[in-house]
């Protein structure tokens, strides 16, 4: 592992709003050291905006001057936070939160109280790599590896890349390292030690009594690091993985039709993975199977894209992968002929995949996007007859549907199919079939993106050239000509009413007169009456 130069000045780190916040607690004598997270990622030679100290004295009255003084916020945090603050718990008012800005983006500055000496501050924290200090004049002073207060052997896990717990009762004191644990091993690339994941398995069952914002973020955290399906792994191996999702565990050891290598946990699992691979452009570029994925310029934004709680869309379909298939074993039936049918489960699997969400907090935008492409997952594959492409129509239909989803609807289908055919590989003809389908959709999608077709009629042309009422069968009226334009069948305003008047008069022979607008002998009756 690299650690900084000990003689380069930790001040090149932070911005001038920080440093300068650093210098004032400096100038009123203020006793405080650096720990946790941004200390640990300093000397890996990581980005961090979250700055932790431990400081002497009221941290409130501390924080409420700084922000005046430096124009920043004050946040009261009443129990742990969601970021990485070295897992030490906060009871009221005991770690707050200054929120300043450098750089044109937020910076975090959390105070905790060291109201003990400061060995035993750090022996309280979660893992050897956070339990580490440095006093505040080492931010602008040249320093060494010898200045660092590691009475726990953190520079030596550093340097080893391993995640250890400080003591065996860590994850008593706050279950959500058990969490927290795997998730900096991702972050980091690190090992989580043996005896802390014996530990975690130990402890796995405590994670029930975590409130659901909390493990949310470790959840996602987790996601957003590559090596997708190592991490999923490791979750359920020490038992965290059913306890985050307890649905996943009714798909352990179910079987699949002979198309799928694995059991459905697993293969939900590999799916996630998946599509970590396919959103990964660099490696899909090595890969002669991804390379041929269809791919637009604008995607690589699109995925990046803020969804909600701070992550984003490609996380999110990370999550759709891994609870695409959820609805499966309450889906599962055997015909007689000994195939298996999983039927309906993607309805099945939207609503358990919403329910499972909002136990964890999910904004509501995440949750949605998730509950759409786990609806919607087998939709790509289905676009256009066997061994032919999807028609415009049909395209338009599906854009249609899924709506903000359907991008990473096609993402995750892929995905699906990937993850189905496990180590024997794709089949090379099926696969290029699905990637030219895929491309059909981007195609269409990106053409309107770009030149949106100008709108042939509105409501009020069609109710004034047809004497319509307003109502439901206007709006029919429009959804048909938009999927005709959208198809290519019509293209100028004649035809938009010309197939306005044909579909009105289908629907006037199946169910009798349309509602028309009223004319004036019988508006004059109306107003004598």
């Amino acid at each position: 592992m690299t650690y900084l130069k000990p003689a380069t000045p930790l001040q090149g780190r932070l911005p001038v709003t920080v440093l300068d916040a650093v210098q004032w607690m400096r100038e009123r004598g203020v006793s405080a050291y650096l720990v946790g997270g941004w200390l640990r990622d300093a000397l890996l030679g990581r980005e961090s905006r979250d700055l932790d100290l431990a400081v002497a004295g009221d941290p409130v009255l501390l924080a409420r001057e700084m922000a005046r003084r430096f124009h920043g916020t004050v946040v009261l945090l009443h129990e742990a936070p969601p970021g990485d603050h070295g897992g030490q718990l906060a009871d009221a008012h005991r770690i707050v939160r200054v929120v300043l800005t450098g750089g044109g983006r937020p910076w975090h500055l959390d105070l905790a109280s060291l109201d003990c000496p400061l060995e035993q501050d750090l022996a309280r924290r979660d893992f050897t790599i956070d339990a580490m200090a440095l006093p505040l004049e080492k931010v602008v002073e040249p320093w060494s590896l010898g200045d660092v207060m590691d009475p726990l052997g953190g520079l030596e896990d550093l340097n080893r890349g391993l995640v250890r717990m400080v003591a065996p009762g860590a994850f008593q004191k706050d279950p959500v390292r058990l969490l927290r644990a795997v998730r900096l091993a991702a972050q980091l690339d690190f090992q989580v030690e043996a005896g802390t994941l014996l530990q975690v398995e130990r402890d796995a069952p405590l994670l029930s009594g975590v409130a659901g914002e909390r493990v949310r973020d470790e959840l996602l955290k987790t996601l957003e690091a590559s090596g997708t399906t190592r991490h999923l792994r490791l979750l359920d191996r020490v038992g965290l993985l059913c306890q985050l999702f307890p649905e996943l565990e009714q798909g352990r050891g179910v079987q699949q039709p002979k198309e799928h290598y694995w059991d459905v946990l697993q293969h939900n699992i590999e799916a996630a993975g998946m599509v970590e691979h396919l959103l990964d452009r660099q490696g899909a570029a090595l890969d002669p199977t991804l390379s041929v994925t269809p791919w637009l310029a604008s995607l690589e934004g699109h995925f990046a894209e803020e969804v909600c709680d701070g992550f984003s869309r490609g996380v999110f379909l990370k999550v759709s992968g891994l609870l695409h298939d959820l609805g499966k074993p309450a889906s599962r039936s055997v015909e007689p002929s000994g195939r298996i049918r999983f039927l309906g489960h993607q309805q099945v699997g939207a609503i358990q995949a919403g329910e499972a969400l909002r136990r964890l907090r999910v904004g509501g935008r995440g949750v949605r996007l998730v509950e759409t492409s786990v609806l919607y997952h087998l939709r790509p594959g289905q676009l256009g007859k066997e061994g032919e492409l999807p028609s415009r129509r049909a395209v338009y239909h599906y854009l249609r549907d899924v709506g903000e989803a359907a991008l990473d609807t096609l993402y995750l289908n892929l995905a699906d199919y990937l993850a189905a055919r496990g180590p024997r590989g794709v089949e090379p003809g099926d696969w290029r079939h699905r990637c030219q389908s895929v491309a059909s959709v981007l195609s269409l999608f990106e053409e309107e993106a770009q030149a949106p077709p100008p709108k042939l009629v509105d409501g009020h042309f069609l109710m004034e050239a047809l004497g319509l009422e307003p109502g439901p069968l206007v709006g029919r009226l429009l959804d048909v000509v938009e999927e005709a334009q959208a198809a290519g069948d019509i293209a100028i305003q004649e035809e938009a009413l010309a197939l306005s008047r044909k579909v009105l008069s289908e629907m006037i022979d199946e169910k009798g007169a349309a509602p028309r607008a009223a004319g004036p002998e019988q508006e004059r009756q109306e107003d004598q009456g």
